[in-house]
C-alpha cells in the first residue's frame, strides 16, 4: 500500500511540478507549431477549434493501435519485460514522442505532403509520402528492407490518412505520438530502432517480419494488418466526406 501511495504521490509531484524531459519536449513542440503556425500565416491544417478533440483523439487511437499490437505479440510468446524503469522516464518518453511526432508531422504530412498532393492527387501523395517516411528510418539500429517497408505502408499511410480525412494535422499528431509514447514509454519496446527508456525494459523474440525483431513492432506483420484496418476506416471516413482530392484539384491542397 506504501509503494502504491508514493508512485501515486510521484506521479501527481510530476503532473504539478513538471519534468524536466517532458517540459522540454512540449516546449520543442510549442515552438515548431508556433513557427509553423506564423510563418503560413495561420494555416487551416493547424486551426485551433477542435484542435484537442482530434488531438485527443488520435492519442487514444494510437494508444488502442498500439496496445493491441503489443498484447497479441505477447499472446505469441515473442515481448518478454526485462526490467522496471521509472515513473520520471515515463514521463521523458511522452515529451520526446509528442515533440517528434509534431516534427515529423509537420514536415510529412505538413509541408511534404501537401505540396505533392497539389500535383499528383491523394492516392499518388499517399504512396510518395509513405515510400518517404519509410526511406527515413532505413538507418534506424536494426532497420530491414522489409522493417522499412512495413513501417511505410503502416505508418505511413495512417498517418497519411489521419491527414487527409480531417483536413488537419491535430489527428495525425496526437496518433503519432501515442504510438511512440505506448510502445517506448509504456511498453518499453524500441521505436523503429531506436530505445528510449520508459516505465519497462523489455524486448522481442521469435521471428522478425512477425515480432518486429530489434527494430520495434513496426517491422511486424501483426503491425501492418492493424494499422491498415484503421486505414481503412479512416478512408471510409474521408469519401464519405469528400475529402479525397483527384489530380485536377489542385487548389484545395493548398487551401486546406
Amino acid at each position: 500500500m506504501r509503494t502504491l501511495l508514493a508512485a501515486v504521490t510521484l506521479i501527481v509531484l510530476k503532473l504539478v511540478f513538471g519534468d524536466p524531459g517532458l517540459i522540454l519536449g512540449l516546449v520543442a513542440a510549442a515552438a515548431m507549431l508556433a513557427a509553423y503556425y506564423f510563418i503560413l500565416r495561420r494555416p487551416a491544417e493547424l486551426s485551433l477549434p477542435g484542435a484537442p478533440r482530434e488531438a485527443a483523439t488520435g492519442f487514444g487511437i494510437g494508444f488502442g493501435l498500439c496496445a493491441l499490437t503489443v498484447t497479441l505479440i505477447a499472446i505469441l510468446g515473442m515481448y518478454h519485460v526485462d526490467a522496471f524503469g521509472s515513473i520520471g522516464a515515463l514521463f521523458t518518453a511522452l515529451g520526446s514522442a509528442i515533440a517528434a511526432a509534431v516534427f515529423e508531422e509537420l514536415l510529412i504530412r505538413g509541408i511534404i505532403f501537401r505540396l505533392i498532393e497539389s500535383r499528383l492527387g491523394t492516392w499518388w501523395t499517399v504512396a510518395v509520402s509513405s515510400a518517404i517516411f519509410g526511406a527515413l528510418h532505413l538507418l534506424n539500429h536494426g532497420a530491414t528492407l522489409t522493417g522499412v517497408l512495413a513501417i511505410g505502408l503502416e505508418a505511413g499511410a495512417l498517418l497519411g490518412l489521419a491527414y487527409v480525412a480531417t483536413r488537419r494535422l491535430w489527428l495525425a499528431i496526437g496518433l503519432h505520438a501515442a504510438w511512440n509514447f505506448t510502445e517506448s514509454g509504456i511498453f518499453g519496446i524500441p521505436v523503429s530502432g531506436l530505445h528510449v527508456q520508459g516505465l519497462l525494459d523489455a524486448h522481442l523474440t521469435g521471428p522478425s517480419p512477425i515480432s518486429g525483431g530489434a527494430f520495434g513492432i513496426e517491422g511486424s506483420l501483426i503491425t501492418v494488418l492493424i494499422c491498415l484496418a484503421a486505414t481503412a476506416a479512416l478512408t471510409r471516413h474521408a469519401r464519405r466526406h469528400d475529402r479525397i482530392l483527384p489530380r485536377h484539384r489542385r487548389d484545395y491542397a493548398l487551401q486546406g
